[in-house]
Parts: C-alpha cells; sequence; structure tokens
C-alpha cells in the first residue's frame, strides 16, 4: 500500500476496460492525483474512468453512471445533465489555463484559410450529399444504432471529399482546392524560414500531401 499515488498524462486511463485501468485501479494509496492536459476527449465516460481510479465512489457503478450522464449527455444532448455531473466533479477538479502557468507567452493566433470546391469538385460532392439524403431517407426498419452508423458513414465520406476527392474516388486525377492552397500556404512559410506541423484526421490525406511535396 502507498501513501499517494500521482498519476502523470492520467489520460492513458481513460478507458477503464484497457489492462492498464485496471492494473491502476488495483493500487492501494490513500490519497490519489490524477494530471492530465486531457482528461476528457471524446465522451464523458472517459471522466468516469478516471474518478474511478481518483475517488472511487464519487460517479457510482459505470451502469448507474451511463444511465444517469453518459447516455443523456451524448445522445440526447442533455444540458440539465451535463450541469449536474459539473456540480459532482467541480469540487474534486483544479484547472489551470496555459495564461495561469506561463504568463509570458503570447495568446495563440489563429488564422482561418477558407477553400472553394472547384466547379469539378462540387460536382461530386454534390452528388454524395444527394445520394446521402436519399439513401437515408429509406431503412425504416433500422434501429437508431444502425441509422447512427450509416449517417456517420456518409458524413465521413463528405468529409474525405472536402479534403481531396481521391480519398473517395481513386481514378479522380486532379488535385484539390484544399490540396492546391495548402501549397501556397507552404510556400509563404519556405519563404520566411518558418516550419509547420500539419495535422489531418485521415492518414490518406497525408499520403497526398506527401506525394505533392516530393513533386514540388
Amino acid at each position: 500500500p502507498w501513501h499517494t499515488l500521482v498519476l502523470d498524462e492520467a489520460q492513458y486511463i481513460k478507458n477503464f476496460q484497457t489492462k492498464t485501468a485496471q492494473a491502476v485501479r488495483e493500487l492501494q494509496a490513500d490519497w490519489r492525483l490524477a494530471l492530465s492536459g486531457t482528461p476528457l476527449e471524446n465522451h464523458v465516460g472517459e471522466l468516469w474512468s478516471l474518478m474511478r481510479v481518483v475517488s472511487p465512489g464519487l460517479l457510482g457503478s459505470w451502469e448507474r453512471f451511463r444511465k444517469s450522464f453518459a447516455e443523456p449527455i451524448a445522445k440526447d444532448r442533455s444540458g440539465d445533465r451535463l450541469k449536474a455531473l459539473s456540480r459532482v466533479v467541480r469540487p474534486f477538479i483544479l484547472r489551470r489555463t496555459k495564461k495561469e502557468v506561463l504568463t509570458e507567452l503570447p495568446s495563440r493566433t489563429e488564422v482561418i484559410r477558407l477553400a472553394e470546391l472547384s466547379p469539378a469538385e462540387r460536382k461530386k460532392y454534390d452528388a454524395a450529399r444527394m445520394a446521402a439524403l436519399s439513401e437515408l431517407s429509406t431503412g425504416n426498419d433500422e434501429n437508431d444504432q444502425q441509422k447512427r452508423i450509416r449517417v456517420l458513414a456518409w458524413l465521413t465520406r463528405l468529409r474525405q471529399l472536402s479534403c481531396h476527392p481521391r480519398l473517395v474516388d481513386a481514378a479522380w486525377s486532379e488535385s484539390s482546392a484544399k490540396l492546391d492552397l495548402f501549397m501556397e500556404i507552404i510556400d509563404e512559410l519556405r519563404e520566411g524560414e518558418h516550419r509547420a506541423l500539419v495535422f489531418s484526421q485521415f492518414v490518406q490525406h497525408l499520403s497526398l500531401i506527401r506525394e505533392a511535396l516530393d513533386k514540388a
């Protein structure tokens, strides 16, 4: 048994079903502290997993928490349930912002650049959008879960088309509005001798960007 248990990067136990989370829950300690920059990323179930270690019993069993908070917040977008959950956990959470920790750092600057789809891209996107509306208007025998999966699949397809049509159509031989804008920004950054981190939610999209950069 330990007097104090300190969990750094505590988001590694946000999934209570993992072996890591299960092993941490077996540690015996009189006082517990969890440190994390991202305590909640996907859903409130991650908060339950953290609190299950830091303050066992505070949020009850998973089944009770799921019915009282997780499902109403995720499915019904219940603001009342979200506020109720906040009231319960607030006394146990100390939140520090960047300004409180590193006062010398300047505020983050955001520059939003919008990419207008080309006529060919717009035609392809609109065709997929109409196909999605047509398909999702059928299937009345589906349950909510099946319908949700189909909606998410179509949303993903539309997001991919917004990035680059080749993510959906392997035969697409042209560039994309987003990639063209990206290459313009890269030229600007190189002229200023800057470095950049490039993110995309689609790994295949990063491959297309790499291909364009190699070619340039």
